[in-house]
Formats: C-alpha cells, structure tokens, sequence
C-alpha cells in the first residue's frame, strides 16, 4: 500500500485521509468497556503505577499505562490490538489534556 492509496482527490487537489483508527467517533463495545474496567483494577493503586513511556512489559510489580492496557486487552479478550478502540480513546484523552508534553 502506498502514499498515495491514503489520499483522495478533490478539487483543490489530493488530499490525505484520516485511517479510521485516528478518527473520533469510533465505536467502542462492551469489550472495550470491560478493557477498561480491568486496566483500572490493574492501576488499582499509585503504587501501582510506573509512569516513564516504556512499552516494554516485564513482570514488575510497578506497571505503565501502555503496559496495563496490554494486560488487560489479553485478559479481556485473548489478545492485543494496539489500535483497539478502547486503546485509542485513552489516546485521545491523553493528547487533549497533555498537548504541550512534546514541546
């Protein structure tokens, strides 16, 4: 698949496309919802928490954001989909209230 298969043209020229997964009006399922739930129980705590970016998942006691939602994916429903409806709702929460965190 190439560049150009995600444009489209219009009459001011070629346009990119938004992949559905960046769009803000996905669907989320009771799957979703229940990802959520489990994440949460995981993160139960502050001690919990590890909060450096990593995405690397080891067996530590302390635990990411990226890492919970992994877990609780496979526990929820047998496997990880990075672009998981639910995976991407935390995203957007996390791009709107931290905008500036790459600045």
């Amino acid at each position: 698949m190439g560049l150009l298969s995600t444009c489209t043209q219009t009459e001011n020229g070629l346009v990119f496309a938004i992949p559905d997964y960046e769009k803000r009006n996905i669907e989320v399922s009771q799957v979703d919802l229940d990802i959520l739930v489990k994440a949460d129980e995981i993160l139960h705590d502050k001690d919990s928490w590890r909060k450096d970016p990593a995405r690397v998942c080891g067996k530590s006691r302390r635990i990411t954001l990226y890492c919970a939602l992994e877990k609780a994916s496979i526990e929820v429903q047998g496997s990880y989909i990075h672009r998981q409806a639910a995976l991407q709702e935390v995203r957007f929460v996390i791009d709107d209230r931290y905008r500036d965190r790459w600045e």
